[in-house]
C-alpha cells in the first residue's frame, strides 16, 4: 500500500493526500515489525525517482506530508494503546527487545552456514539478483558507447525503471546479507527472507518488460498462455508430490542444487535462443518445475484440515492458561518435538518467542539447551502427552543437582488432540 500511494503521489494530481496516506502506511509497517524500517530508505528513493520522472513535486512539501502521515497514525495508535492500559509509546517494547538482541548473540541464529545447502527458499532471490546484476552490467556497457547486438534482450532503449528496480533489489539483497553476517537470521528463516519478495517482483517485472517488449501480440499471447498453464501446476493435487518424489531419488536431503540448476539452465536457453516463443515456453516449464520442487506441499495439503483446525484451537486454549502463570514473562518451554503433538507444542512456545524461551525440544533430556542451561528459580512449562511428565522431569533434574516443584497442572483437549501443561519451578 505504501508503494501504491507513493506511485500515486508521483503521478497524479492529488499527490498531497497520497503522500499523507503513504506516510501512514509506512508508520503501520514499521510499528508492526521494527525490522521493516530497513525498507523505508528504499521506498523514499523509489518515490524520488518516480517523482523526478513525472510530476516533480517540491521536496520540502513531500517531506512534510510524509512525516505528517507517519506521525498522525503513530499518535492515534499510541492514544488507543494508552486508553486500553498500555504505554503511549507502544513501540518501545519492540525497540527494547531489538536492542537486547543486538547486545549479544541472537538466540535464533545458527553458528554455521550449513543450512545454505537446503535453503531452497533463496533460489529465486539469488537468480533474480544474478539477472539484475547481468542486466545492470550490460546496460552500463551500452551507456558507455559500446554497441550490443540488436537481437539481444538487453538492447531495448527507454526502460528507465528496469535499471532502477534492478539496482534497488541488489541493494536490498546486500542489506539482508549484511544483517545475516552480523548475526541476524534474516536469510535463515523463510518468513524473514520473504520480505525480499516485493523488491524481487519489481525487478523481475521490469526485466520482463525489457525482454518481452519486442514481441508482437500473437507471440506475447502465447507467452502469457504458457505462463498461466504451467506455473499453477503446484496447486494440482498429486503433481507436486510426484515431482518431489522424483527429486528425492537423486537427493533425499532436498538440496538447493537441483532447483537452482533448473532455473539457471532455463536462463541459458532463454539467452541463447534470443527469446523465441518455444524456448521461452521451455524456460517457463523449468521455472514451474523448480517452483514445485521448492514448494512446501503442506501448504496445499487439505487432507488434514480438521486436525489443523483442532491444533489451532488447542493453541488458542493455552493462551489464557499461560497468562495466568507467566506474570513476569520469563516462563520457559520444555517439550519433545517428536511427540505426536510436537507441532502443537512448538506453536504454543512460538506464542512466547519460541527459541528465546526454549529449554530444548528433547524433553526430558537436560542436554543441549537451546539458550541457557536450567537454573535455580527458573519457571518452566512442560508440554507432554505422557502419563507422568512431572516424574520424568524430576528424575532428569535430579541428575544435575536440581529439583522441580509442581506449581500447577492443566489438561488441554481439542478433538483428538490431548496433552498436559505442567508448570514447575526449579529449586535447589
Amino acid at each position: 500500500f505504501t508503494m501504491a500511494m507513493l506511485t500515486c503521489a508521483a503521478k497524479f494530481s492529488r499527490w498531497r493526500s497520497a503522500l499523507v496516506l503513504a506516510g501512514s502506511a509506512m508508520a503501520a509497517m514499521v510499528n508492526t515489525y521494527l525490522f521493516l524500517v530497513v525498507f523505508v530508505p528504499f521506498q523514499i528513493v523509489f518515490y524520488l525517482f518516480c517523482n523526478h520522472l513525472s510530476r516533480k513535486n517540491p521536496l520540502t512539501a513531500n517531506a512534510i506530508l510524509l512525516v505528517t502521515g507517519f506521525g498522525a497514525l503513530t499518535v492515534v495508535l499510541g492514544a488507543i494503546n494508552k486508553l486500553i492500559g498500555g504505554e503511549f509509546l507502544f513501540f518501545m517494547p519492540q525497540v527494547r527487545f531489538s536492542v537486547s538482541l543486538l547486545a549479544g548473540p541472537n538466540p535464533w541464529n545458527l553458528a554455521t552456514y550449513e543450512w545454505l545447502a537446503q535453503a531452497d527458499w533463496l533460489v529465486f532471490p539469488l537468480v533474480t539478483f544474478l539477472g539484475s546484476l547481468i542486466y545492470v552490467i550490460l546496460r552500463g556497457y551500452r551507456l558507455f558507447g559500446r554497441r550490443l547486438g540488436d537481437n539481444t534482450p538487453f538492447s531495448v532503449a527507454g526502460h528507465a525503471y528496469a535499471p532502477f528496480f534492478s539496482l534497488q533489489y541488489m541493494l536490498m539483497c546486500m542489506v539482508f546479507v549484511t544483517w545475516q553476517l552480523l548475526g541476524s537470521p534474516v536469510l535463515l528463516y523463510q518468513y524473514l527472507a520473504s520480505y525480499l519478495i516485493p523488491g524481487m517482483f519489481l525487478a523481475n517485472g521490469s526485466l520482463l518488460a525489457v525482454i518481452l517488449s519486442d514481441l508482437n501480440r500473437a507471440r506475447y499471447t502465447l507467452v502469457v498462455v504458457s505462463v498461466i498453464a504451467i506455473l499453477p501446476t503446484a496447486f494440482i493435487p498429486g503433481v507436486g508430490a510426484q515431482i518431489h518424489a522424483l527429486f528425492a531419488r537423486f537427493d533425499d536431503q532436498r538440496s538447493v542444487l537441483w532447483p537452482l540448476a533448473l532455473v539457471l539452465f532455463g536462463l541459458v536457453i532463454l539467452g541463447l535462443t534470443r527469446l523465441r516463443v518455444r524456448p521461452f515456453a521451455v524456460f517457463v516449464l523449468l521455472i514451474g518445475i523448480a517452483n514445485i520442487a521448492i514448494t512446501d506441499l503442506r501448504v496445499f495439503d487439505f487432507t488434514n484440515s480438521n486436525r489443523n483446525q483442532e491444533g489451532y484451537l488447542a493453541v488458542f486454549k493455552t493462551v489464557p492458561i499461560i497468562q495466568d502463570h507467566n506474570h513476569d514473562g520469563n516462563l520457559r518451554f520444555w517439550y519433545r518435538y517428536k511427540d505426536p503433538q510436537g507441532g502443537v507444542y512448538k506453536a504454543v512456545a512460538s506464542t512466547h518467542l519460541w527459541r528465546y524461551k526454549l529449554v530444548n525440544e528433547e524433553f526430558p533430556s537436560t542436554e543441549t539447551p537451546v539458550t541457557t542451561p536450567i537454573n535455580h528459580n527458573d519457571e518452566i512449562l512442560i508440554l507432554s502427552n505422557d502419563n507422568k511428565p512431572f516424574a520424568a522431569a524430576e528424575e532428569a533434574l535430579r541428575k544435575i543437582g536440581l529439583r522441580a516443584q509442581l506449581i500447577a497442572e492443566e489438561n488441554v483437549q481439542q478433538g483428538k488432540i490431548r496433552f498436559t501443561m505442567n508448570f514447575v519451578k526449579i529449586v535447589p
